[in-house]
């Protein structure tokens, strides 16, 4: 019998490149802003949730943490979000009922 597994939706407003920690003014590697924030769904199974130090400037909002979806193949990079809500807001999200 399969298991449920959880998920967590977030509000995102852009995809990094970097390594944590996420400390200071410009914190990542490289940073793509999305026009508009967008409203995505993870699965709590492949991801990982990064605080920021304080708030990160992505267009007319600020990220307060990054969500990293595992790699889903050999010599494939993490994909990493920048969302509105904490680590805290996401970690309490994404339990089960």
């Amino acid at each position: 019998m399969a298991t449920a597994s959880a998920t967590v939706t977030a509000q995102v407003y852009g995809q990094i490149q970097g390594a944590p920690p996420y400390i200071g003014s410009q914190p990542f590697a490289r940073q793509d802003t999305y026009s508009q924030p967008v409203q995505m769904a993870f699965s709590t199974d492949s991801v990982k949730f990064w605080p920021t130090t304080q708030g990160i400037r992505f267009g007319n909002y600020y990220a307060y943490s990054i969500i990293e979806v595992a790699p889903s193949g050999l010599n494939q990079p993490s994909a990493k979000f920048a969302s509105g809500s904490s680590v805290a807001q996401l970690v309490t999200g994404s339990q089960l009922p």
